[in-house]
């Protein structure tokens, strides 16, 4: 991942688009991977984010509810705070424009939000 990458991801955090009912366990567990199936098999250990930059937000929430199931999503995680650990186990993917961690991925500063009406 690119040190400028690194640079938005330790000032803007990551958000991370779920449903409701998942909240609770996400906040005591953490984002895990393989909790669905993947789209394609090389994804299967990965928790997938965004960076919550506050411009591209309604973007990538569009994006988000413009695929399948997704468009129930109805929550949004904001995660900051991480160790250099994981930050090492961070993968940075050009197209979406997403973040990739591998594994399970908890840290003291998850908070969640509403989507509607929420906004950034």
């Amino acid at each position: 991942m690119s040190n400028e990458i690194t640079v938005k991801i330790k000032m803007f955090g990551l958000m991370h688009f779920t449903k409701k009912e998942n909240i609770e366990s996400i906040l005591a567990h953490g984002l895990q991977a393989g909790k669905r199936d993947p789209m394609y098999y090389l994804e299967k250990d990965m928790v997938w984010m965004y960076i919550a930059d506050p411009v591209t937000f309604d973007a990538k929430l569009k994006e988000i509810h413009s695929k399948g199931d997704r468009k129930s999503y109805d929550v949004v995680i904001f995660i900051d705070g991480f160790s250099e650990n994981q930050l090492s186990k961070m993968r940075y993917r050009k197209k979406p424009e997403a973040v990739v961690h591998i594994g399970t991925l908890k840290t003291e500063n998850m908070i969640f939000k509403e989507l509607l009406p929420f906004k950034i």
